[in-house]
């Protein structure tokens, strides 16, 4: 079942492709930073997923065209999905490709950068976070979809009308479903942001991402993107990170030797000295 398969246990060891700066940023600070998706390198990625949700919203309201109190909810889904384009969600990725020459072209700095290798992945906690596994395969995507649509509508139809909701708030909505929309609306807009954050197009499926996703307030920090624009992100304190960072990868370079050199002495002086350096196995000329 593709619930089943999006809530397994992540892989024990994950790697993170990233340029220096930000492995600097890791190891002094203790901490991982997740950036706004509306801004991270594929532009699209989030309208993948909402293209799936109105695609299946369409054949659901055909399908349940005889059923008002169905038919009521799903209309309502229309400014739902809507109202997902104005949500904040942060993330950061990992892969489960240890030595992958597109993560170190697209996020490794162009092979100037590192691969940091996490182990144990599952032991860090942290309420609000989710750590799931991106969704390429079409039908995978329609799958995870209508299974979200299909459990709203259950909730639709099990929630008892106790006149809790506010009813100026649906004014245009039938007074006596209420309850009910609102109910169902709640995890539909909950899961459909989760949805989004994981389905991603098939051409990018070598990647095999995992996604830290952030679902909780944080303080906002900016930084700038290649100097073109300015980047939103949070960041996420690890306080045992020492025990799970087991490894820094790099390319080979002219300064290999300097660059290694460095990164032992980084790394022994924020207390990562069981942390080991290997080097890329991917020949890549720089």
């Amino acid at each position: 079942m593709i619930i089943k398969d999006i809530n397994r246990d992540p892989p024990n060891k994950l790697y993170h492709y990233t340029n220096l700066e930000s492995v600097v940023g890791i190891t002094v600070n203790h901490e991982l930073w997740l950036s706004n998706l509306y801004f991270q390198n594929d532009k699209s990625e989030y309208e993948v997923g909402l293209t799936v949700l109105k695609q299946i919203l369409q054949q659901k309201k055909s399908v349940h065209s005889k059923d008002e109190k169905v038919s009521v909810f799903l209309d309502s889904l229309d400014s739902a999905i809507e109202f997902l384009t104005q949500n904040h969600v942060y993330t950061t990725s990992f892969s489960e490709e240890p030595d992958l020459l597109s993560q170190w072209r697209g996020y490794g700095d162009d092979c100037k950068g590192a691969r940091i290798e996490l182990s144990n992945f599952k032991r860090i906690k942290d309420s609000g976070i989710q750590l799931l596994p991106c969704l390429y395969d079409k039908s995978d995507h329609e799958k995870y979809v209508e299974f979200l649509f299909e459990r709203a509508i259950q909730i639709l139809n099990e929630t008892k009308e106790s006149g809790k909701t506010d009813k100026d708030n649906f004014s245009d909505l039938e007074k006596p479903f209420s309850d009910a929309i609102q109910a169902a609306g709640s995890y539909f807009i909950s899961t459909s942001n989760v949805a989004c954050s994981i389905i991603k197009s098939e051409a990018f499926h070598e990647e095999k991402e995992w996604r830290l996703i952030n679902f909780k307030e944080n303080k906002v920090f900016f930084k700038v993107k290649k100097s073109y624009y300015v980047v939103p992100y949070i960041k996420m304190n690890v306080s045992q990170l020492k025990e799970f960072l087991t490894d820094v990868m790099i390319c080979s370079s002219p300064e290999e030797k300097v660059s290694k050199q460095s990164l032992r002495f980084l790394l022994d002086q924020n207390g990562f000295e069981k942390t080991t350096i290997s080097k890329s196995k991917i020949p890549y000329r720089l």
